[in-house]
């Protein structure tokens, strides 16, 4: 698995917004099928790349984000990864400020959706 996370991030960094694109669904796609846990890191690496200069990777990068937020819901519902989504909500919460892709704010919404429904503390702190 590490040889597969190594290439899906190394590809997710590529110069071709198709590979970015196609990466980012490996890379959540691990994380789907794997659980959080394979790469429990990936939440605050995809966070780190929401403040990035470049607007394929913030924009594949919000949606790797929301699915993997989404498929990892019941992760969430502790306080197991509470620094992470602190850093994320704070990330997200100025991309809807500042973002004027569609895209990247659709899966904002989406990622604050489904962190709302696990009732997680960081949400209503």
């Amino acid at each position: 698995m590490e040889v597969c996370k190594q290439f899906a991030w190394e590809a997710f960094h590529s110069s071709n917004e198709h590979i970015v694109k196609t990466s980012s669904i490996l890379i959540s796609t691990i994380v789907c099928r794997g659980g959080l846990g394979v790469w429990s890191e990936i939440i605050d690496m995809l966070t780190e790349e929401l403040k990035n200069d470049n607007q394929v990777l913030i924009e594949h990068s919000s949606y790797a984000l929301s699915l993997i937020v989404e498929d990892s819901s019941r992760a969430f519902e502790g306080n197991k990864y509470n620094s992470s989504l602190d850093k994320l909500l704070n990330a997200i919460g100025s991309l809807l400020q500042t973002s004027e892709n569609e895209n990247v704010i659709v899966n904002v919404i989406t990622t604050i959706n489904t962190l709302i429904i696990t009732s997680n503390s960081v949400i209503y702190d």
